[in-house]
């Protein structure tokens, strides 16, 4: 392995090296201990995870010291053997007797640490004949007493065997513990690398508050994730910026930074770039030009299979349509952005689309509630109309989502249905729960919920005036066409708690 291969670990360059090697010599004979001592905070935890993510090739074990188990006699020595035991059998009877008493599977007197140690190291030794051993040790000033002996103990007599030990002590608990094996401090990041750490926070700070609609928070977060960039995370971190500055009404901030995104994409030619300045400019926009930039934003997002940037855009541009009063529209993005969100278990983003969608009039099932295996409204929908021979383009026009939005959405279709094709849709519709849990055929008729008055709107989301938005013409069509259509959209609906969709277009959000 070569260090300077595996930057994963800012500022850490040099105790990564130190550890790549202990993980290469094992294989070559030469056994390898290493004691990671600094104060808390300083990252001792996250180089035992380093070693293990490049331990791939090795048998890892590991032990835990516990602060309220130090004055339990073997606990930790138990815990770092446990994938050992079915050898125990196999030791020299003195080494398996002690051992079993130290382990509580048998009766005796105290056992002879001595023995002990023997037999832990005669483990190791034999299991690493197969393949190497890496063994880890955190917070190792927590240890019980003899476990923390008898770990010194076996690896101050490693030899030849194929093994690696690794402990992790904090100072200043820790200062006397394991003091006669080799050591690496960790000390604190220089100012450098402390920066990049930094802007990467920051930037993971502004999509969580943006999430979270707490957008001053956002905007702080991803300014400083901006200033302080080392991972060429500047985009993405632009991006949040825009967005936060935007509903803080900081617009002039919003567009210095859509300046320095489009100067930052001009000579890439992805859907991730193309996508993102289409929906920052949309953020700055109005009327016409907004919308237009929403569609190409999520037809840019769709082409580079970026979901969750596919999903933010339902989101933003269903919050955008609300507040144009056209309800309808803003539903079917809503949803989409929803059911996106939820099914990523990206719980912040999900309540703000949650919190959007009730603010529309239509309530909102979270999957605490929604039945197993139950195809949500937008599911039911897209999986209608599907059936009904539509292609993904057409679907995509019809609810106003892009075409890779609804692939999207079958593909969880064909999971919940449990088949693999459209042609298997119509049969596996008609038995197929929805999200109140009963089978279609079991609900009310087409006609009935045709003729169902409709639900009373929902109220305005939090902070926001109430305002009642003019009806919405419906498009003209056939009697037998619209008839047809809207019978099978609504049957496959839930009917104690979803309201009906609104007539769809205005023909203002159709191009």
């Amino acid at each position: 392995m070569n260090a300077s291969k595996l930057p994963d670990l800012v500022g850490r360059y040099r105790e990564c090296a130190v550890l790549d090697e202990l993980l290469t010599a094992p294989r070559a004979g030469e056994p390898r201990v290493r004691v990671l001592r600094g104060e808390a905070g300083m990252g001792k935890s996250v180089l035992l995870e380093y070693a293990a993510a490049r331990a791939s090739h090795m048998t890892v074990t590991r032990a835990q010291g516990v602060e309220a188990d130090m004055e339990l006699p073997y606990a930790s020595l138990h815990q770092l053997c446990a994938p050992f035991l079915a050898q125990v059998d196999e030791l020299p009877a003195p080494q398996r007797d002690a051992l079993r008493v130290a382990f509580g599977t048998a009766a005796g007197d105290p056992p002879d640490r001595f023995l002990v140690g023997l037999a832990v190291l005669t483990l190791l030794t034999r299991a690493s004949e197969n393949r190497t051993v890496l063994v880890l040790v955190d917070d190792a000033q927590w240890l019980d007493q003899v476990s923390l002996q008898t770990l010194g103990f076996v690896a101050r007599r490693l030899l030849a065997e194929a093994v690696a030990m690794v402990f992790a002590v904090r100072d200043p608990e820790g200062e006397g513990v394991l003091t006669h094996l080799p050591e690496t401090w960790i000390g604190g990041l220089d100012a450098a690398s402390a920066a990049q750490l930094l802007g990467a926070m920051g930037y993971i700070q502004g999509v969580l508050f943006n999430g979270l609609a707490r957008y001053d928070e956002a905007l702080a977060a991803a300014q400083s994730a901006i200033d302080h960039d080392g991972f060429n995370f500047r985009g993405l971190s632009l991006v949040e910026h825009i967005e936060a500055a935007t509903r803080c009404g900081r617009h002039d901030e919003a567009r210095a930074s859509l300046a320095r995104l489009l100067d930052l994409t001009r000579a890439t030619d992805s859907g991730w770039a193309a996508g993102a300045g289409a929906r920052s400019r949309a953020l700055l926009a109005e009327d016409d030009e907004a919308d237009a930039l929403y569609r190409t934003a999520l037809e840019e997002f769709g082409r580079g299979g970026v979901t969750v940037e596919l999903a933010r855009t339902h989101l933003l541009y269903g919050e955008w349509l609300r507040r144009n009063r056209r309800p309808a529209q803003a539903r079917e993005h809503l949803r989409t952005a929803f059911d996106m969100f939820d099914g990523m278990r990206a719980a912040a983003f999900a309540e703000r689309a949650r919190r959007e969608l009730t603010a529309t009039g239509e309530h909102v099932r979270t999957r605490a509630t929604t039945p197993s295996g139950a195809l949500t409204p937008q599911e039911s929908q897209i999986a209608t109309l599907a059936a009904e021979g539509m292609t993904n383009a057409r679907i995509g026009a019809e609810l106003f989502i892009s075409p890779h939005t609804v692939e999207w959405h079958l593909r969880k279709v064909y999971a919940k249905l449990g088949i693999n094709s459209r042609r298997a849709l119509p049969d596996a519709l008609a038995g197929a729960p929805g999200a109140d849990g009963r089978p279609r055929r079991e609900r009310r008729t087409a006609a009935d919920r045709i003729h169902a008055p409709p639900a009373p709107p929902g109220p305005p989301a939090h902070g926001e005036q109430s305002y009642h938005a003019p009806p919405e013409r419906a498009p003209a069509r056939s009697a037998h066409r619209h008839g047809r259509r809207c019978a099978l959209r609504r049957a496959v609906r839930p009917l104690p708690n979803h309201s009906p969709v609104a007539p769809r277009g205005t023909g203002t959000g159709r191009r």
